[in-house]
């Protein structure tokens, strides 16, 4: 609870409505890349939260992006893995960075 409660004052989440949509987003979020590793019914570990955490509020990737990694780390793996999948993602937000630099 404690971790929640810090995370939506980073995030100024100060109203339930704020928590609501951020549930909802956050739920959205999970679900959407369940479904592209083709994950089923499974609740994922606090490791692979992490993983999504990184890719939407750290690298703030949009669900897209995040999905096309999935799918490549699929399509590459034959297997569901958010640490392949994190490695692409890393990639593509260093590549951005270094375009940004030179622009």
């Amino acid at each position: 609870m404690d971790t929640v409660a810090r995370n939506w004052a980073e995030d100024g989440i100060t109203t339930v409505e704020d928590a609501r949509k951020s549930s909802s987003e956050h739920n959205n979020a999970i679900y959407s890349i369940k479904r592209a590793l083709g994950i089923g019914n499974r609740d994922l570990v606090e490791s692979e939260i992490n993983y999504i955490d990184k890719w939407v509020n750290s690298f703030c990737f949009d669900l897209d992006i995040i999905r096309e990694a999935c799918e490549r780390t699929i399509a590459s793996t034959n297997k569901p893995s958010f640490k392949y999948a994190d490695s692409i993602l890393t990639r593509w937000r260093s590549e951005e960075h270094t375009s940004e630099l030179q622009s």
